[in-house]
């Protein structure tokens, strides 16, 4: 999973993505949206989408985002003579 932070003037956005691609890869994709003119709507796997003009942003971070698995604990029954 992929997290993204795009870094507006005022405000910062977060987004998960679960694409495969390799981090290098993804990064290649995502550096495209900056260095085009045109109005990008980033649609992320986890249903996000968000429309963003390339001069307002300022920087975009990505990086692995690893999900903890939460352990359920069940109760053992213990027997005792």
């Amino acid at each position: 999973m992929k997290k993204i932070k795009i870094i507006f003037d005022n405000h910062t956005e977060t987004l998960l993505d679960e694409d495969e691609t390799n981090l290098e890869e993804y990064l290649k994709l995502v550096s495209s949206l900056i260095s085009s003119g045109n109005v990008n709507i980033i649609q992320t796997t986890t249903g996000e989408n968000l429309i963003v003009r390339p001069s307002k942003v300022l920087a975009i971070k990505v990086s692995e985002y690893k999900t903890e698995e939460k352990k359920i604990e069940t109760p053992e029954d213990t027997v005792t003579d």
